[in-house]
């Protein structure tokens, strides 16, 4: 199937404004179960960009401006091409199909500060909790069950304020601003979100990337 995705991200300031280099995030990286067969990045005021790749193979874009504006607008336009399947089957490593499981120390390596749980009581563990079954509990059951919990408990908003929102904020309020995801993988979800270990972690990567790049990483 093919896709073509259009993302635009306007900002609009009260007089001219310098930029600091801008870090961007916008192109899935490809595999067997994703083709980019068309991508291009325009962006106003005009900007010098350079590509790197990170240490997973992601491609990311810094941005670098030479005059102040008044506003700036970045479009990104894909073109991908996959397969889609109805029913996907993720593959779990057969140590971490039951939660809780650990991870091995060069998971732990990669996951970082996706493991670091907020400092003081936030109420988001004990809502985390309410999704584990029994003990030790399915991983792939849990994961979804997580998923539909943050569907049918948060909804987007648009908003102006700057910062992040934390988790308790998000479950507190039952909404997330749309430019900046709820970032339930540190801050609401800690543990839970990294069963995935470091092979499914890479397999969600360009989804985690789509959600990223809605807001923070463009500032």
């Amino acid at each position: 199937m093919r896709l073509r995705i259009v993302h635009t991200t306007s900002y609009r300031y009260g007089s001219a404004v310098g930029f600091s280099p801008h870090r961007l995030l916008l192109r899935p990286r490809g595999g067997p179960d994703l083709q980019v067969l068309e991508h291009s990045l325009r962006i106003s005021p005009s900007a010098e960009l350079a590509w790197a790749q990170d240490v997973f193979g992601n491609l990311i874009a810094t941005a670098r401006f030479k005059e102040k504006a008044s506003y700036l607008t970045i479009r990104s336009e894909l073109l991908v091409d996959g397969p889609i399947d109805l029913w996907p089957v993720f593959q779990i490593d057969p140590r971490a199909q039951n939660y809780p499981f650990v991870h091995s120390k060069d998971e732990a390596i990669d996951l970082g500060a996706l493991k670091a749980r907020p400092e003081g009581p936030s109420g988001v563990g004990l809502w985390a909790d309410g999704f584990v079954r029994s003990q030790p509990t399915d991983t792939l059951s849990l994961l979804k069950d997580l998923n539909a919990g943050v569907l049918a408990s948060v909804a987007y908003r648009p908003r102006e304020e700057e910062g992040v929102q934390t988790g308790a904020q998000t479950l507190a309020k039952r909404s997330a601003p749309s430019i900046s995801p709820p970032c339930f993988t540190r801050d609401t979800l800690a543990g839970y979100t990294t069963t995935f270990a470091k092979s499914a972690a890479k397999q969600t990567s360009d989804a985690h990337l789509a959600a990223r790049h809605s807001g923070n990483c463009m500032r």
